[in-house]
């Protein structure tokens, strides 16, 4: 059974987690006018209203939410700097030669860059931020502030539940976290037997796709193969795309470089296996590679 927060007890057959994730805060900032993260729809309204002509924004973290909006901040019109307390953009995230074009696509449209720092001071008056100093000495004036520094799993109320939590709920390849208890989406950290381990993937295709594994498991239907990670990031007029798994130690092939076309193709392989696939404003290119991907993927669960 769960308990709910009033008391009451509510008994289940089967159990599907979903809580998701949190978004991870500043505790320096929390409280102050102007600051937000980037999480639900009021905290889009929030930001939305920040990005007028002429306004300072100030971005705390060169993720994909990051350079996401700081790329539709500077279509506003908005001057923007970025704050990162890593060497470089999308560290750990993307491939480093790939990260450092689309670094190089925000700093031609004017995006500032920090790397190495930490906000140390947050300027408020009334209430509202005015400007951040940061941990070299630099002061930038900020009208606005967004904090995208990643996120936490919602697994707080599991805690002594008897479940393995470890980077969110610990399932198997069908989601199963215990008897009769599963976990779907950016809470689960489910295994792949591709990779031969558990990995907790962030992306909304991919919670889709593990509902339906779950369902098929619940109401005994045919399991389908879990596809592997899909998503994409739109900054400017770059469509990014990446497919597979991507590893720190994968060896990058550029396959395709049309800068006329602003097109790219980039294969991740280990001991000359693909992992993975990248393009930029390239959807069409990347389909055998998924198709390859996607037969590989099949074929190690049906081992």
């Amino acid at each position: 059974m769960v308990q709910l927060s009033d008391g009451e007890a509510v008994p289940y057959d089967t159990l599907v987690i979903a809580t998701g994730v949190e978004a991870r805060q500043l505790p320096a900032a929390e409280g102050i006018g102007g600051v937000s993260t980037l999480r639900d729809y009021q905290d889009a309204l929030k930001l939305r209203g920040a990005l007028v002509d002429g306004n300072h924004l100030l971005v705390v973290g060169a993720g994909f939410i990051g350079l996401e909006v700081a790329a539709t901040a500077i279509s506003k019109g908005c001057v923007v700097d970025v704050v990162e307390p890593a060497p470089s953009a999308l560290m750990g995230k993307f491939p480093a030669e790939l990260a450092e074009r689309i670094h190089d696509t925000h700093v031609d449209r004017g995006v500032r860059f920090h790397f190495g720092q930490v906000v140390d001071q947050w300027h408020v008056e009334n209430g509202e931020i005015t400007s951040v100093t940061l941990s070299q000495g630099q002061t930038l004036r900020a009208d606005a502030a967004l904090v995208g520094i990643g996120t936490i799993p919602a697994v707080g109320w599991l805690e002594g539940a008897g479940l393995e939590l470890a980077n969110g709920v610990v399932c198997d390849h069908v989601g199963r976290a215990a008897e009769d208890v599963y976990a779907v989406g950016d809470v689960s950290n489910w295994h792949h037997p591709r990779l031969g381990e558990n990995r907790r993937i962030e992306h909304r295709l991919s919670a889709g796709e593990q509902a339906q594994v779950v369902a098929s498991v619940l109401t005994g239907d045919a399991v389908p193969a879990l596809d592997p990670p899909f998503f994409w990031t739109d900054q400017y007029d770059e469509k990014w795309q990446a497919y597979g798994y991507i590893h720190a130690d994968a060896e990058v092939e550029i396959v395709l470089d049309d800068p006329e076309a602003n097109r790219l193709v980039a294969t991740l392989k280990r001991g000359g296996k693909l992992d993975a696939v990248i393009g930029k404003n390239a959807a069409k290119h990347l389909i055998p590679f998924r198709r390859e991907l996607r037969a590989a993927e099949t074929q190690t669960i049906e081992q």
